[in-house]
Parts: C-alpha cells; sequence; structure tokens
C-alpha cells in the first residue's frame, strides 16, 4: 500500500510540474505577443506621425503635433491663427484662409491609403475659458468643435466622406485650461485642437477575423 500511494503522490507532483511548466511557457508566448503588438503599434503611430509632421508642422508656421501616448497624437493649432470671441462659436473670417489650407492637409494626410486603415478615430476637440458657467462652457466648445469640423470637411469634398467616417466633435469646456488664475491669458483657452487614436494591433487582427468570417458567409 505505501508503495502505491508513493507512485500516486509521484504521479501527481509530476502533473503539477507539468502544468506549472505549460502555464509557464504560455505567459512567456503571451508576454511576447504582447510586446510584439505594442512594438507594431508604435511603428505606426511613429509613421503617421511623421506623416503629419511633413504634411502640417514642416509646411504650416505654429502647427505642432504631439505623441501623447502610443496610441494617440494630438495635433495643435497656433492660437493666432483660429480664434473664438467670449460666449461664441463662430470662426473668425480672418482666419478662413488658415483653415482652407490646414483642413486640406489634415483631409490629405489622414484620408491616404497608407493612414486610414489604421486609424480609430480623429477628434477634434473644442475648448473654453472659465468665464460663465461650466454647462455653457459644455455647449460652447461642442460648438467650437463642430463649426470647425464642419468647415474644414467642405475644403476637400474629394477626401470629406472618409473624414466623416472617422471624425467626431467633442466639446471639453474648461478642463485643459491651464490659465485659469490669468484672465489675461484667457484667450489661449478658447481654442480648438485634433486628436488622433491609432488602432493597436490587437483591433487590427480582430477586424481581419471579421472581414474573412463575413467573406466566408457569402457563400452560405
Amino acid at each position: 500500500m505505501a508503495g502505491g500511494k508513493d507512485a500516486l503522490s509521484s504521479s501527481l507532483t509530476d502533473m503539477v510540474t507539468s502544468l506549472m511548466v505549460i502555464f509557464i511557457l504560455l505567459l512567456v508566448v503571451y508576454l511576447r505577443n504582447q510586446e510584439e503588438q505594442k512594438a507594431a503599434s508604435l511603428e505606426v503611430t511613429d509613421l503617421i506621425h511623421q506623416e503629419l509632421k511633413t504634411s502640417l508642422e514642416d509646411s504650416i508656421e505654429g502647427v505642432e503635433i504631439k505623441k501623447i501616448d502610443p496610441l494617440t497624437l494630438v495635433v495643435i493649432v497656433p492660437d493666432d491663427k483660429l480664434k473664438f470671441n467670449i460666449g461664441q462659436s463662430s470662426i473668425f473670417s480672418e482666419d478662413l484662409q488658415f483653415l482652407d489650407d490646414f483642413g486640406r492637409r489634415l483631409l490629405e494626410t489622414v484620408c491616404s491609403e497608407s493612414i486610414f486603415e489604421h486609424l480609430r478615430s480623429v477628434v477634434v476637440e473644442g475648448h473654453a475659458d472659465p468665464s460663465g458657467l461650466e454647462d455653457l462652457n459644455l455647449g460652447l466648445s461642442q460648438g467650437r468643435a463642430l463649426e470647425v469640423m464642419k468647415y474644414i470637411r467642405k475644403v476637400d469634398l474629394k477626401h470629406s466622406d472618409c473624414f466623416l467616417d472617422v471624425a467626431s466633435a467633442s466639446g471639453r469646456g474648461t478642463r485643459d485650461c491651464e490659465y485659469r488664475e490669468d484672465r489675461e491669458l484667457w484667450a489661449e483657452c478658447r481654442r480648438v485642437k485634433f486628436k488622433i487614436r491609432v488602432k493597436s494591433r490587437q483591433e487590427k487582427v480582430l477586424e481581419q477575423s471579421m472581414a474573412k468570417s463575413e467573406g466566408g458567409n457569402d457563400f452560405l
């Protein structure tokens, strides 16, 4: 009986050890895949960053492109090129020439074959200064984002539909205003910027799998 118990105990130990080895191997494979997917996503984000830098930052004075995380870029428009009055969402007529050039370049870039398939969204973000109630500022900032979005989609009708497929307008109110204590700088809080979100590697793989699945259903 003792020999049987020892054999059973040895078998259980071997089984647990084998399971632990399998678990460790699976974990290593998973972590390696995660690193590879992260690296692939970073490469795509860097590619889009460079394309936007070439078409916007290097071509239009004052425009700045920043990477704020591995999958998000923000396009910052110079304060003196796109202004808003207190309590107003309308675009100044003298800023329309800037938006013509900026909008055309932006749409051509995000709708290019090498970039569009990698985009999750282009968010046009409106902002407000601390004057007035926050509920009103949220609506005001949303209105500014919508006005800019509606205008730039018209400057390049060839890419308008493509742009609308990924674009949305968002009002941030005063949440990102850096000059709450200095009224003289509040004008810099009344602005619009563009946040570009890139699809992760996992999203791309899922899209490809769904496309294959839908393609297979066509023959059923």
